[in-house]
């Protein structure tokens, strides 16, 4: 039984000349077409042969057992190999005496008028998916309360390399349908069909786009928001400070009797009143959330109410690109945005050396939200160290 091979088809179907001179080289390779699929070429692998190939498009639905294009190739000399959507394909040795089916050019760029309608449908589909696409970030950005903040933390991870596959796929598609008209006006003009067109160049560009689209794009688009997940941890946080690019509660409280207060831990085994989340996307190298319970023993709050218990909840962000700093800290105050009663945003008239600083003060709770070079940070403190304490504790 012979062997079949199956090549990629990396021509498109409307490249008539080319097509025919790659299934004539593959016949003198001992590879003759067997079928054709939508992605692939069959062949059977035999004898190298010197084949002539003629690729023909049905204008119309054909009525049962009424089939005249292919009687017309058989009259011609052509034997039929396959059919695939509106192409067929035919055979004939090299050196026969089989004519052309189409001697009038006007005739044969009719033919080709089916094909130039499905790629035009083509066209449309996508540019109602590339619309799509942008509508909804165009959602994130006039809807979303806080659109940057959502793009950097990864919701919209791989939207912007779904718009590259999309642009990518449009451009072939226009090409394709520019290609068609530019083919079926020669045709109508008296231009002939080159059967023995250059293909190589063509296959090194299409595999040059389709390296570029799967080693790079497809990994982007589908294998972002998985690493982002994977990447991403929760862990107690350690008694020691090992990370100094984090705020402790140790570095606001003046105090050395203070002790962790733990607080309930769930089955991953993580204290979630003492944690720290790691995360990652492709616009922050790290983003940290610190929440840390804390408890001096023999002291009381100043209002008597209990034994002193300070805490702190802290959000870092180290961004990649200095132009999302401001949206990441103007969303994170819409993002905890509080009720008048519990304290007004004060922009700080001295910032202490931050690009921005704005601080809410009002009794023992203290928030601050801040941007210096690249970095984010919103700290909100429950204690009664004050305001400067925790923000000469903040480490950029």
């Amino acid at each position: 039984m012979a062997k079949t091979q199956r090549k990629y088809r990396f021509l498109d179907e409307h490249r008539i000349g080319e097509n025919e001179s790659w299934l004539t080289d593959m016949a003198a390779r001992g590879l003759h077409l067997k079928s054709i699929g939508t992605m692939f070429a069959y062949f059977e692998q035999g004898e190298p042969e010197r084949v002539r190939y003629r690729i023909d498009f049905i204008s119309k639905p054909l009525d049962k057992g009424d089939d005249v294009q292919r009687k017309l190739y058989a009259e011609c000399g052509w034997q039929y190999v396959c059919t695939q959507n509106d192409m067929r394909v035919f055979r004939a040795p090299d050196g026969s005496d089989a004519s052309e089916p189409h001697t009038d050019s006007a005739e044969h760029a009719f033919t080709l008028q089916r094909l130039r309608r499905r790629h035009t449908w083509n066209g449309v589909v996508v540019v109602l998916m590339y619309a799509a696409i942008l509508y909804i970030m165009g959602s994130y950005a006039f809807f979303d309360p806080t659109p940057t903040l959502t793009f950097v933390e990864g919701s919209m991870v791989n939207m912007p390399f779904l718009v590259l596959l999309i642009l990518f796929i449009s451009i072939t598609v226009a090409g394709s349908a520019r290609s068609i008209r530019k083919l079926t006006r020669s045709l109508s003009e008296g231009g002939k069909i080159d059967h023995n067109a250059k293909w190589k160049r063509l296959y090194r560009t299409r595999v040059i786009s389709m390296a570029i689209l799967l080693c790079i794009m497809a990994p982007l688009t589908i294998g972002l928001p998985f690493a982002t997940m994977a990447i991403s941890r929760t862990e107690t946080l350690p008694l020691e400070n090992n990370d100094p690019s984090i705020v402790r509660l140790a570095d606001i409280e003046s105090t050395s009797s203070l002790e962790r207060k733990d607080g309930a831990r769930l089955t991953s085994g993580v204290d979630w009143s003492n944690s720290v989340s790691h995360r990652w996307s492709p616009y922050a190298q790290a983003m940290t959330v610190v929440r840390e319970q804390g408890v001096v023993p023999g002291r009381m709050w100043a209002d008597g109410s209990g034994e002193y218990s300070p805490d702190i909840t802290c959000s870092t962000y180290k961004l990649r690109f200095s132009w999302l700093v401001d949206g990441v800290l103007d969303d994170l105050m819409k993002l905890y945005e509080i009720s008048r009663d519990q304290g007004t945003l004060i922009e700080a008239a001295d910032r202490q050396g931050f690009d921005r600083l704005y601080i809410r003060d009002e009794q023992s709770r203290i928030e601050v939200f801040a941007s210096k070079g690249n970095s984010v940070i919103w700290l909100l403190y429950f204690g009664e160290a004050g305001a400067q304490s925790v923000i000469d504790a903040i480490p950029f």
